[in-house]
């Protein structure tokens, strides 16, 4: 081979490394992105649904729950929190009913 073929194969090389390397960054980022999204859909979806539960509790529909307590992560204890809050309000409206009812 000559030295200007020499000179070519090398380049050659050159790009198709540089444009494989550039390949593989971009499919690494878009696998991580999916994964990032994947992970914050999950961690929002119950945050996006807590709010309608709470306005159908301050409606009056006392049997409202969230879902959502069996999780391990903070959203959990703020699901749980709201179901021991959604008890104590349903318990007490229970109890008013029913000094209500014996006032009668």
């Amino acid at each position: 081979m000559t030295l200007p073929q020499l000179k070519l194969r090398q380049q050659l090389r050159v790009l198709l490394f540089s444009v494989g390397s550039i390949g593989l960054i971009a499919f690494v980022l878009v696998i991580g992105y999916r994964l990032i999204y994947a992970g914050l859909d999950g961690m929002l979806t119950p945050l996006e649904k807590l709010p309608v539960v709470i306005t159908r509790l301050g409606k009056g529909d006392f049997k409202q729950r969230s879902r959502d307590a069996v999780r391990t992560d903070e959203i959990a204890q703020l699901a749980a929190a709201f179901n021991r809050i959604a008890d104590q309000l349903e318990k007490m409206m229970n109890e008013n009913r029913s000094l209500s009812i014996s006032w009668n």
